[in-house]
């Protein structure tokens, strides 16, 4: 079990310090998944991403029955890796201030499952495991409800 999310939090880890490691804001953008890289509302990302979100999220109830099991770390690991991968788009696209709310619960998603993680909860149901889980599990919905508000616009 504390092989599965070892593997997947040092893979984490390793985005992390990939996406940090830029000098600061004279970062060549590179190509653009987006026609309005200034972050506008509405850079479309929630066509591409709901599915994802939702294929991440299916399952969640039978998979951690029992937190500390194989299967509940591989699901919020999944879950984990598609919040990754959708921050990193949002980032691709220079569009982080036009999704400020999906921003904000990708960091809610990835502390959840770092701090599941760093409490062992892979390998026993420690006290706080259960909260971990369903803080990352809430993602899953969480991310699509952000990214929709997002994308409709406005400041919350």
């Amino acid at each position: 079990m504390r092989t599965v999310l070892g593997v997947w939090a040092v893979a984490a880890a390793a985005v992390l310090v990939a996406g940090c490691s830029g000098g600061g804001e004279d970062v060549d953008p590179g190509p653009s998944r987006s026609s309005s890289p200034s972050g506008s509302a509405g850079s479309g990302l929630a066509a591409e991403w709901e599915p994802k979100l939702r294929k991440a999220a299916d399952g969640g109830t039978r998979a951690c029955a029992d937190v500390a099991s194989d299967g509940c770390a591989q699901y919020l690991g999944g879950i984990t890796e598609t919040a990754y991968d959708l921050r990193d788009a949002i980032v691709e696209a220079g569009a982080e201030d036009a999704y400020p709310r999906t921003m904000a619960e990708i960091e809610k998603v990835t502390t959840a499952a770092d701090s599941y993680v760093e409490d062992g909860c892979e390998e026993a149901a420690e006290p706080g495991c259960s909260g971990h889980a369903a803080l990352v599990r809430s993602g899953g919905s969480g991310l699509r409800l952000m990214l929709a508000a997002d994308e409709a616009g406005g400041q919350g």
